[in-house]
């Protein structure tokens, strides 16, 4: 039987991407799947046209200046949460790489 390479597409809905803190944890989630699945994994955001808040350069800020979103996530958010993609975010950083 012949195999193929596979990439799995995780498909998010940009309204529920309220925070910064929302971004880590819907890349946690794509991780996990990597993980699970042991496959790639492109996280696809749906509906970006629609919202407002600039996700393309939230996400930019995530893998590039992974200092300063952490300073975002401070400011922005607070809770157990915020807490949770606070500590997450070099991890997934380094593990999940952006696609795009």
């Amino acid at each position: 039987m012949l195999r193929f390479p596979s990439v799995r597409l995780y498909l998010v809905d940009a309204s529920i991407i309220s925070k910064s803190s929302n971004i880590v944890m819907t890349q946690l989630i794509a991780l996990a799947i990597r993980y699970r699945l042991g496959i790639d994994v492109a996280t696809v955001i749906n509906k970006i046209d629609v919202e407002r808040m600039p996700i393309r350069e939230i996400m930019e800020e995530l893998y590039l200046r992974t200092k300063e979103f952490k300073q975002h996530i401070a400011s922005e958010d607070f809770g157990v949460l915020a807490d949770l993609a606070y500590d997450l975010i070099e991890s997934i950083a380094t593990n999940l790489p952006p696609t795009g």
